[in-house]
């Protein structure tokens, strides 16, 4: 899989942002079924992706967000 740029990442970020503060349903029930996935995964360390730096909380929340282990 190809590596998002800063930019790229930061666009992802500040869209599921936007979501955490205008709630949406549709990003609420896919952040849902995420979370439960992201809930046992090794590289959740408190509530931030190890493996791409990403706070889960926005990342989750972001439809066209992708998982950096393919789990979602």
């Amino acid at each position: 899989m190809k590596e998002l740029s800063w930019l790229q990442k930061f666009k992802e970020i500040a869209i599921g942002w936007k979501n955490v503060v205008f709630k949406n349903e549709a990003a609420e029930q896919i952040a849902f079924t995420r979370a439960s996935i992201c809930a046992d995964c090794d590289y959740n360390i408190f509530n931030t992706c190890s493996k791409c730096s990403c706070p889960l909380v926005a990342k989750m929340r972001n439809p066209d967000s992708i998982c950096p282990m393919n789990k979602w």
